[in-house]
């Protein structure tokens, strides 16, 4: 009985597991696609209500991605054939796809290139509108907002923002990378939690300019500066730059740099901008930036011009007020539109604005609330179609005079796509809550809100996001030795003899260093204090190579202590970043006793003009680990400075 019992147990079960039904998976879509170009392919399950997944068999032929249930991306890596393979449970099924390699013309471009363009807009927008349809309202708006927060992982108020507002883009300052391998488990935190939320990836900027403003070192390559760069007088050094600092910012997920400066620094009393430009001249920023861009565009990290429509002629910074601008529009269309216009002819992807108030534009408002600025001047009369891009909206320019809540409308209002707030998110759930109950209020539309989302969406896909966000997997393996030396290469190009014959110093004499202290990152690794100064990572270079050499590093209550030492040393070297007051004073007084002296600014090189008696003096352009790399070697003798000054002095 027990035996006949189970037989009949047996036979159900089998005949149960035969009665299920084997999925079928339809996939409709093209079976070519070219290389650094993406399809769509759509999917369809019946008998099984399992979540598809797929997956490339060949990673170097291609990849593929799902988007969500139905829609898989497939984006063509190099020429050859490769299968998507679709799974549901323990069921699959092959799609055959072939990548074709580009056709080029004789002259290098791609051949039908205008046809391939169309078309490729077209699948684009497609796409994009798919993923449109799919979203909310409240997930739209998350699109439009870039955030920031403090650590290496994401804290939980910033976690619980995220889940509340959907904000789909993130920034990155310092003290979110100073380990790569945390980086790289944050890049992968941040994507997998957005994808999950709303089916997009993100945007991960970061502010790598070069010289004093980076804010991704340990590693990367910790690359020249914008002005210093100028100094080479080869812009084509810009583009090898470019693509550099992409190719290390895409290998950790980084996909977004807000860089590079296309501000003409023509007031050299600017406290903000400074060196963070490349020339007073438009032309040279114009060449410098565009070959910037053009570099960092072939590593697929999308570039940032900033700050429009131009910060370069003020002694005002934006971070403390609200500066003014008087100049007419034939001034400002012969010197700081000039290099923005050229970019948006080369097909600039993203602009940052700028919290300036332009009076010949906009009496009322800066450029970054000003309609007359961003739908009048740059969507309409530039004709520029990228992104528009807040500059960070906790700036005192804005809140002490707008707000964040109204300053939020007034942006997006204006034509602004993406609001930038690089502290805590509270300040961006404060702006997110604003726009939300101005839309649902009428003061904005959702056709405004849509507007700015599918441009947001077209240019991640531009970029690859959605078949690739995530960091490369080589990124800690990846070898940079070609970089440091590019780099290197550059630091000794720019260095710059602006005054004298001096070609280094005299082993025979006993010499002294003074400089100012370098608080903002490490000249070298592990040194803190006093001893992260030039003065003191030249002494310990120099005296290894048999130098007499002593140092001192500046301080006011010093002054006396520096001005006796100075009066026991043959020959003087002093270093100032932005020398002001005491220090000034200092090289003037040591000056008068001793005639053998060396001045070099890490900073602006217009600070000569403070020093007309000095007869040698060099201009570094930064106070960095690579500027002061290179002026030891100087000192030493091992080349000549052969930099050319980016600006006029008077």
């Amino acid at each position: 009985m027990k035996k006949w019992y189970l037989l009949v147990i047996a036979a159900v079960c089998l005949f149960a597991i035969g009665c299920v039904r084997q999925p079928e998976i339809h996939i409709n879509g093209a079976d070519k696609v070219k290389e650094g170009e993406t399809i769509v392919l759509e999917v369809e399950v019946t008998g099984r209500k399992e979540e598809v997944s797929c997956e490339s068999d060949d990673a170097t032929v291609l990849t593929a991605a799902m988007l969500d249930g139905t829609t898989c991306l497939v984006s063509g890596v190099a020429a050859g054939m490769a299968n998507v393979i679709f799974s549901v449970g323990d069921y699959s099924v092959t799609y055959r796809v072939t990548v074709e390699a580009k056709e080029q013309t004789d002259n290098g471009d791609d051949d039908d290139n205008d046809d391939d363009d169309d078309n490729g807009d077209d699948e684009a927008l497609a796409y994009v509108n798919v993923v449109m349809d799919g979203m909310t309202l409240e997930e739209k708006i998350g699109q439009m907002f870039v955030v920031g927060f403090y650590g290496a992982t994401i804290p939980t108020a910033t976690r619980q923002n995220i889940q509340r507002c959907k904000f789909g883009n993130y920034i990155f300052m310092q003290y979110n990378t100073e380990s790569p391998e945390a980086l790289l488990e944050l890049t992968t935190a941040l994507q997998d939690g957005i994808r999950d939320l709303v089916g997009v990836p993100a945007f991960i900027a970061i502010d790598q300019e070069g010289g004093k403003i980076v804010k991704f070192i340990s590693g990367a390559t910790h690359f020249i500066g914008n002005m210093a760069l100028a100094a080479t007088g080869d812009a084509e050094n810009a583009y090898l730059v470019g693509k550099a600092v992409g190719t290390e910012l895409r290998n950790y997920g980084i996909n977004v740099d807000f860089a590079p400066v296309l501000d003409v620094n023509n007031n050299p009393q600017n406290p903000i901008i400074g060196i963070r430009s490349y020339s007073d001249n438009p032309e040279v920023v114009a060449a410098f930036g565009g070959n910037m861009i053009r570099g960092l565009r072939e590593a697929k990290v999308m570039a940032t011009a900033k700050h429009f429509p131009g910060h370069g002629d003020t002694d005002v910074d934006t971070h403390y007020g609200l500066p003014r601008i008087p100049h007419a529009m034939e001034r400002l269309n012969a010197v700081e539109l000039y290099p923005y216009v050229e970019a948006i002819e080369n097909g600039l992807d993203a602009i940052m604005t700028t919290h300036i108030i332009f009076e010949a534009l906009d009496t009322e408002y800066p450029a970054t609330l000003s309609h007359a600025v961003l739908t009048g001047l740059l969507r309409e009369e530039l004709g520029f179609e990228g992104l528009i891009v807040t500059d960070a909206m906790e700036m005192q320019a804005i809140v002490n005079n707008f707000g964040i809540s109204e300053a939020a409308v007034l942006a997006i209002s204006a034509g602004a796509d993406i609001l930038t707030f690089t502290e805590s998110t509270t300040n961006s759930v404060t702006a997110y809550d604003a726009i939300l109950n101005a839309v649902r209020g009428g003061r904005l539309t959702e056709e405004r809100i849509d507007e700015s989302v599918r441009r947001i969406l077209l240019k991640k896909y531009e970029y690859g996001l959605f078949a690739d966000c995530y960091p490369r997997e080589n990124a800690l393996t990846a070898d940079l030795s070609a970089h440091a030396v590019l780099n290197a290469q550059l630091g000794e190009k720019s260095l710059t003899l602006a005054k004298g014959t001096f070609s280094g110093l005299d082993k025979t004499k006993s010499t002294l260093l003074i400089s100012s202290l370098l608080t903002r990152y490490e000249l070298e690794p592990g040194l803190s204090g006093d001893n992260n100064s030039f003065a003191f990572v030249a002494k310990t270079h120099l005296a290894s190579m048999g130098y007499d050499v002593n140092y001192r590093v500046f301080s006011t209550n010093k002054y006396a202590d520096i001005l006796a030492a100075a009066q026991n040393y043959d020959q003087i070297v002093i270093a100032f970043d932005n020398p002001s007051g005491k220090q000034v004073d200092l090289i003037k007084v040591i000056y008068k006793f001793n005639a053998d002296i060396v001045v070099i600014s890490l900073d602006k090189p217009y600070d000569i003009n403070l020093f007309p008696e000095i007869d040698n003096y060099i201009c570094a352009y930064e106070y960095t680990p690579l500027a002061v790399a290179t002026l030891i070697r100087y000192l030493n003798g091992e080349f000549t400075a052969k930099g050319v000054l980016p600006i006029a002095l008077e």
